[in-house]
């Protein structure tokens, strides 16, 4: 799954492994000081369960993608220095420690405040 060659989006849903590394680098500009990722992956254990080894995604993705563009929208508007954001999510079974969300937003901000955004974020 290749980068977008233009604009400060990327949404996908890919049954692929999630390049992170590639994710990543399409981030990073020259105007922007900070990277914040968050990588959800498969436990071991939900709702009370111990013996959970594997998760199956299902999703379609004509509700997906416009769902991952309403919560960009809703990042920028409550984050107005936000560049770059991506939002991916895996289908299909996905084992112990596979990536299955991806949420990246590449904000222009000075330190002292991207550790609010990124609690913001995230809650």
């Amino acid at each position: 799954m290749p980068a977008p060659l233009l604009g400060e989006e990327w949404f996908e849903l890919t049954a692929s492994e999630l390049p992170i590394g590639d994710i990543y680098q399409w981030a990073v500009r020259p105007d922007c000081g900070a990277v914040v990722l968050f990588s959800g992956t498969v436990r071991d254990h939900a709702d009370g369960r111990t013996d959970v080894t594997s998760l199956d995604y299902e999703a379609y993705e004509d509700a997906v993608i416009p769902s991952f563009a309403k919560i960009a929208n809703e990042a920028r508007v409550r984050f107005v220095d936000a560049r770059r954001i991506a939002i991916l999510h895996r289908t299909g079974k996905l084992s112990l420690g596979n990536h299955r969300l991806l949420w990246l937003y590449l904000p222009r901000i000075v330190r002292s405040r991207l550790m609010r955004h990124v609690f913001l974020l995230m809650h």
